[in-house]
Formats: C-alpha cells, sequence, structure tokens
C-alpha cells in the first residue's frame, strides 16, 4: 500500500515520476536513498555552530557580550550574558537559533569554553583581529 507505513520496517512505498535518462539506470522495484530539502520560513538568527554553549535543563545557549552600563553603551568594554536560545536548525558552520537574542546583539562566536557569564571582556570586529 503507497503512503502507509510499514510497522516493521518503518518504512514507506512511494511513486516517483524520473526523466527517460534518470530511469534507465534503475531496475523495477530497486531500493533507492533519497534526501528532500525543504525550505521553512522562520524567524530566528544564523550564528555559528562555535557560538553555541551548553544551557541550563539540556538546553542551548548563546553568550552575548552587553555594555557593562548604560553610559558605556558605545564602550567596547562588554560582559558576557547568558541567553538560552532553541536550536532549530544547524549543519557542520551555522546553527539557526531563535531565544533571547535581538538584532544587533555582539555574540561570543567562538571559544565559548574560555568565558563564563559575568565575565568582563573587550568587544573586537573581524576587520580588528
Amino acid at each position: 500500500m503507497i503512503g502507509v507505513v510499514d510497522p516493521v520496517t518503518r518504512t514507506r512505498t512511494v511513486l516517483i515520476d524520473l526523466d527517460d535518462g534518470e530511469s534507465a539506470q534503475l531496475a523495477d522495484g530497486q531500493l533507492i536513498r533519497m534526501q528532500l530539502e525543504e525550505s521553512i520560513p522562520t524567524e530566528g538568527f544564523q550564528v555559528p555552530i562555535t557560538s553555541l554553549a551548553s544551557g541550563s535543563r539540556g538546553l542551548w545557549a548563546v553568550y552575548a557580550a552587553e555594555p557593562v552600563t548604560a553610559e558605556l553603551r558605545d564602550s567596547t568594554e562588554r560582559i558576557v550574558r547568558s541567553r538560552p536560545v532553541e536550536v532549530l536548525h544547524s549543519d557542520a558552520q551555522t546553527a539557526v537559533v531563535r531565544g533571547a537574542l535581538k538584532s544587533g546583539d555582539l555574540i561570543v562566536a567562538d571559544g565559548v569554553h574560555r568565558v563564563v557569564p559575568g565575565q568582563r571582556v573587550t568587544a573586537a570586529t573581524a576587520e580588528s583581529l
């Protein structure tokens, strides 16, 4: 039966119409593997995978570098704060997250194992490194 999950193998039989050139290489009933990609619009932020830190209760966190005080908003001196996030998607390089981040936040992009929440840091741009 097409579209029904086999309770033993947990697979589904599907019918796919292929171009003549592609179908010439396949035998009738041959098992193939196929990967489908689907884009799902969602709100969130793309961050380097190296910016993710273990959060509380098995969740993830991103460390934001916040101004020490409102008066020092333009200063490069910052304090590290943990922001809980939900990982929506990830690959080898990046993760799409949503949570307690907002546009314009500075995050610790790499080396999260070397900082702790409450630590004072100096903000740097990629050009200044």
